[in-house]
């Protein structure tokens, strides 16, 4: 290989972009068999840094998803992969008990997935109870959106007052909302499942 070719299969090697874009696959394989021009090579050089810098700010280190005949048909559908279109992704009900954890930066979406979640079970599994405990606010609407029959909203800001108030203080409720969580899961008889970020690339989970 010449030297632009070499610097892009390293690049293609080391972030993985042949695992997540079937184009880069195929560029992967007419690189390794010599087939392609020096022109092609930098204009593919300059084609996926997009992508480079993609893997950079959150890394994807799993292979290519499986295809849509082998993922089968989901019980709520959430969306799409984004290398792959036709290749539909969500959630099963069916091997219980399911434990889904949603991680992100700020602004990456996680609480409107989780909306897609709730109101998606809401309406194709109405026997489903859910229960969400809000620190943010983020579903406050939920009960005007999903009717006010079957939602209900409770807050310490409207008079709601309970036997296992938080701690007072200046103690900030992520010290003791899943002390919480876990005390109303007990009483309504709920699974309940915590989990602890940390690091960059980590997470421990700790089923109860």
């Amino acid at each position: 290989m010449q030297n632009y070719a070499q610097q892009l299969y390293h690049k293609i090697v080391k972030y993985r972009l042949d695992d997540h874009y079937p184009e880069i696959a195929a560029l992967k394989v007419r690189l390794e068999h010599n087939r392609l021009s020096q022109f092609v090579v930098r204009a593919w050089l300059r084609k996926i840094e997009p992508y480079v810098e993609q893997q950079k700010r959150c890394w994807n280190p799993f292979p290519a998803a499986a295809g849509a005949e082998e993922l089968g048909k989901f019980d709520i559908e959430l969306g799409h992969l984004k290398q792959a279109r036709d290749t539909p992704v969500g959630v099963r009900f069916i091997a219980r008990p399911n434990h889904i954890i949603t991680c992100g930066g700020t602004g990456s979406g996680k609480s409107t997935l989780n909306r897609r979640i709730i109101r998606q079970t809401e309406q194709d599994y109405p026997d489903i109870r859910i229960l969400v405990l809000d620190l943010k606010g983020d579903y406050l609407h939920l009960p005007d959106e999903l009717g006010r029959d079957r939602w209900r909203l409770y807050s310490w800001t409207e008079g709601f007052r309970m036997g296992i108030g938080p701690p007072s203080g200046p103690l900030s409720p992520s010290t003791w909302i899943n002390q919480i969580a876990k005390i109303l899961a007990a009483q309504c008889n709920l699974a309940f499942s915590q989990s602890t970020l940390f690091g960059r690339n980590a997470f421990f989970s700790q089923p109860n």
